[in-house]
């Protein structure tokens, strides 16, 4: 009957088994399908090798800038621009547009030798460079090449009046700029009182035309023609010496040199009023010199910049932030310069120009034509502006430098009429307040996890999904509210693990170690394998591999290895963190119906086979043994050190309780209580065993004792001598939930609850001494719960090293797991218990898992729908992939190869895939503490191991 059913069993399995390895099929070619389906601009048709594709993909830029040379401060501005924007169009879909570099030096016999080098490479687009003169050098070499070229910052008006057709410029012209310092001095006339301006200008083709322009715009306006001043670039000291300047005048600073700026303001800027028009006056090192000046020090000091730097502005305020936080380290004054953000959106301009051409299989020329985008310098489109070919129309500002920071001040800004407050329903408004809303989320999705489907339900997990619609819907929970959550709920799973914990990793450690090995491995290989498949970004795939089993510090470590993506990651982390928990959830819940196991049944099978040993036991043995006949019981060691022991003894045909001067006599009786391989030998040693009936009472001279007391507390049964001084015997203590016979040298804890046998006023007086307090056990020492928790939060904040430098941090799961787990083994360390009553504990891990998943769940709801609409379902099936395929092929290895058994598999699932949710999914469906013991010993490999594949992971995935 039982070949009947193993065989039966097997057969089910076997077939369970096909049905994961189907399914997992079926998403496999679902994600394919989804992909080819969904695609993105970088495969659009016109990429395609066939007849009605365009002769070429363009896909080239190269990018001319001064990282040498006079302007290389200015050249590493732009670079950060650039990089930024490489990310913005990686994460668009262009990842396969290549950029180069070339240093332009700011040399024009070098640039000769540099366009040389760009037209070897052949690109399809230039990008650059900075100043007018290369600019305009460049523009002739772009004509010849039939090249577009986007110039980011250069001013000259010759650029787009000379060459029509080829040159996109984001910066306004030189007669812009004037148009707008012009305008500002006449709005200004009155509150600066000035009477005259007096120009400092670059002697220089530069110089000589923004004076030229500056005159013209003046004569425009009906202003006083300014006096001019010029001098050479980097010797601004000559004119300097002998300028003076009238009171009421004001200075303006042509010049595209922040040393030279600096030294004019120094000179003029605390009593004078100045102006100025080019990147001297707004570069970092200008505004830093403005920012260390004391207060009102630079009374009147102004620049004509072509960026207003509105916060105001989603654009300007996403690229701000994503700056800061790239370049937070390098940067001297913590903003970006107004020639990043030039560079910035130039090269965004050129990425949108490729997705247009590919997408509509035209020109890159045309493509710039028709192209509208938004950028932080606004809406970029190109036009014929007043005589200007191809410029961008956009002005400029005036900002002032006092007060710090530069804030805009012509033209004047209208504040837009504050909006009427939408109207919001009762329900919403009170959904608003943040504890509202999470008690909301645990009690709405407790109640769905209630409901169960042929025997299914999500449990406490229920609260994930109902936090993901609350998330979307932006509603917020209080942000501590999930890292306490979690640290609660592993402590309280250690605290219960503690007990059996290491013996059962002696036994079984080193299997359950190597299925969290092998997962953590599986999820390594299936993200390798279709970030490969589906062309996913190296930064999306580590943050959909850390996603999907679940692990911040993976998460942690990828986004530390590529700083300059961080969103990215974060992304990737979003997608397919909201599966990484359910997914484990539905499978250590739909796997035992699909094996058709009953946990519990299997629990109780599991445990009656592993305890039939452990068992404690009663048996009546007859002394007939003459080398014991005659002694007092307590001289005999062997019984002494057995683990049994001998609590009472046959009186006609009632066993009745020791006396403290019982001698062993031929033939008689005493009552043994042992596991029954100890039973065995000390029956055998005493003589044989007896089957004779007897009666006692157990009802009066029986006793459970809960020791408190100081003086009982530390001491052996031996140092206690309890049948000498009270005529008792210890049958069993029970500590932590676990129950066993004693020896004469066991040491008594606090809260043992121990099993005395003896005469009613002898257990009376004991317990009086042993302070006995039958409410002990249900008390929880908050103090030592308080103090355990801190020493696991500052163990998981510690970093670990393992080899050539690196570190690791056990975070706020393995830290206060790994104490929970000593305190609970060990009961008590120093005055800190370890022990939490079974219903305290309980308690402590639900409460902790709802709290963690509501946190969770609405984090990752906010996001949810609109990265999976930016960047395609794609993201979402292979997080799935990487969910799925761990957990099947760890699931058949578990139960063909390591042998273990449904509880142990699920267990050392959730732990190699780092899922609290998970575990908590499956202690809810069982009493049984095997689970958790096997998520235990699993979770710290797993956990180690994601923080080290993730850094082997970003390698292998940019070869």
């Amino acid at each position: 009957m039982s070949a009947c059913a193993s065989s039966s069993r097997a057969k089910v399995e076997r077939n369970a088994c096909r049905n994961w390895l189907t399914l997992a099929a079926i998403v496999l070619c679902l994600g394919v399908w989804s992909a080819r389906a969904q695609g993105d601009d970088a495969a659009a048709p016109s990429s395609v090798n066939n007849a009605t594709s365009i002769a070429f993909t363009p896909k080239r830029i190269a990018v001319l800038l001064p990282q040498t040379g006079g302007f290389a401060a200015v050249g590493r501005q732009m670079q950060r621009g650039y990089a930024l924007a490489e990310l913005v169009l990686a994460e668009r879909g262009l990842r396969d547009v290549e950029i180069r570099y070339f240093d332009t030096t700011s040399s024009p016999s070098g640039l000769e030798q540099v366009m040389t080098g760009v037209a070897s490479w052949k690109p399809d687009m230039l990008v650059g460079p900075y100043g007018s003169e290369e600019a305009l050098a460049v523009a002739e070499k772009a004509e010849a090449m039939k090249l577009p070229l986007i110039v980011p910052s250069a001013t000259i008006d010759l650029l787009t009046q000379n060459q029509d057709g080829v040159v996109f410029r984001l910066a306004p012209t030189q007669s812009m700029i004037a148009d707008t310092a012009a305008s500002f001095l006449l709005s200004q006339k009155e509150s600066l009182k000035f009477t005259e301006t007096l120009v400092l200008a670059e002697e220089d083709e530069f110089g000589k035309q923004g004076v030229a322009s500056l005159q013209a715009a003046f004569k425009h306006k009906g202003l006083t023609e300014p006096r001019v001043s010029f001098y050479q670039p980097g010797n601004v000291k000559d004119v300097l010496t002998n300028l003076v300047v009238p009171a009421g005048a004001v200075v303006v600073v042509m010049t595209r040199s922040s040393e030279d700026a600096i030294q004019i303001v120094d000179k003029v800027g605390r009593a004078g009023k100045v102006l100025g028009l080019y990147a001297g006056v707004s570069s970092t090192d200008f505004r830093m010199m403005a920012a260390a000046r004391p207060a009102g020090s630079l009374p009147a000091v102004y620049t004509v910049t072509p960026w207003p730097d509105d916060a105001n502005q989603p654009q300007t305020a996403q690229f701000v932030q994503r700056f800061v936080n790239k370049y937070r380290d390098a940067l001297d004054r913590g903003i970006p310069q107004y020639h990043s953000v030039q560079a910035y959106s130039a090269l965004l301009v050129a990425g949108e120009a490729i997705r247009h051409a590919r997408s509509n299989k035209t020109s890159l020329f045309s493509a710039l034509k028709t192209l509208r985008m938004d950028s932080p310098l606004g809406e970029i489109h190109f036009m014929n502006f007043s005589g200007h070919y191809g410029q961008y129309p956009a002005g400029a500002v005036v900002q002032s430098f006092s007060p710090m920071p530069p804030h805009t001040v012509f033209p004047a800004v209208e504040k837009p009429k504050a909006a009427a407050p939408e109207p919001r329903g009762v329900l919403r408004t009170v959904l608003e307040n943040q504890i509202v809303a999470l008690f909301a989320i645990l009690a709405l999705g407790l109640l769905l996890g209630n409901i169960e489907i042929k025997g299914i339900g999500l449990g406490g997990s229920g609260v994930l999904f109902v936090a993901l619609l609350f998330g979307h819907f932006k509603f917020t929970v209080p942000g501590v509210v999930g890292t306490l959550g979690l640290v609660l709920f592993v402590y309280g799973v250690g605290a219960g693990a503690g007990p059996g914990f290491f013996r059962a990793f002696v036994k079984q450690g080193a299997t359950l170690a190597k299925v969290g090995a092998l997962l953590v491995a599986i999820g390594a290989a299936t993200t390798y394998c279709c970030a490969k498949l589906f062309h996913v970004p190296t930064d999306l795939a580590v943050g959909i591999f850390s996603g999907a089993m679940t692990s911040t510090p993976a998460l942690a470590a990828a986004m530390d290895q590529l700083k300059e993506s961080g969103p990215l990651v974060s992304i990737g982390y979003g997608v397919a963190y909201p599966f990484g928990v359910g997914g484990v959830v539905l499978f250590v819940q739909l796997l035992p119906k699909l094996l058709g196991v009953n946990l519990d049944k299997l629990d109780a099978e599991v445990t009656a086979s592993r305890s039939k040993k452990k068992a404690i036991l009663r048996v009546v043995a007859e002394v007939t043994n003459p080398a014991v006949i005659g002694r007092h019981l307590l001289e005999v060691e062997f019984i002494q050190r057995s683990g049994c022991q001998v609590v009472r003894v046959m009186e006609g045909q009632r066993m009745i309780p020791l006396s403290p001067d019982l001698v062993l006599e031929q033939g008689e009786r005493l009552l043994l209580v042992g596991t029954e391989d100890n039973l065995k030998s000390v029956v055998e040693y005493l003589g044989r065993r007896s089957d004779e009936p007897f009666f006692m009472d157990a009802e009066n001279e029986r006793k459970q004792i809960v020791v408190t007391a100081p003086a009982i507390v530390g001491r052996s049964l031996r140092g206690l001598d309890l049948m000498r001084t009270s005529g008792l015997t210890v049958s069993r203590i029970v500590r932590h939930d676990v129950g066993f016979v004693p020896h004469a040298d066991t040491i008594i804890e606090r809260f043992d609850m121990l099993t005395c046998v003896g005469e009613p006023a002898n257990l009376d007086k004991f317990a009086l001494e042993a302070g006995h307090r039958a409410k002990a056990l249900d008390e929880t020492d908050l103090a030592s719960l308080a103090i355990g928790i801190v020493a696991g939060v500052l163990l998981g904040l510690m970093p670990l090293g393992f080899g050539a430098g690196n570190t690791f941090t056990l975070g706020m799961a393995g830290g206060p797991l790994f104490v929970a787990l000593i305190l609970g083994h060990f009961g008590r360390i120093g005055g800190v218990t370890g022990h939490i009553p079974r219903a305290a504990r309980l308690y402590l891990t639900e409460l902790g898992l709802v709290l963690f998943l509501a946190s969770a769940g609405v984090t990752a709801g906010s996001r949810f729908v609109e990265v999976v609409r930016e960047h395609g379902m794609v993201l979402f099936f292979v997080g799935v992939l990487v969910t799925l395929i761990p957990m099947i092929v760890g699931y058949v290895s578990c139960r063909w190869w390591f042998k273990l058994n449904l509880l142990e598999i699920l267990g050392g699932t959730c732990g190699g895939m780092t899922s609290t949710p998970g575990l908590g999914a499956v202690t809810a469906k069982t009493d049984s503490d095997v689970p958790v013991i096997s998520y235990a010993t699993a979770y710290p490999v797993a956990l180690i191991l994601m923080t080290i594949f993730v850094q082997i992971l970003i390698p292998l995935l940019r070869g």
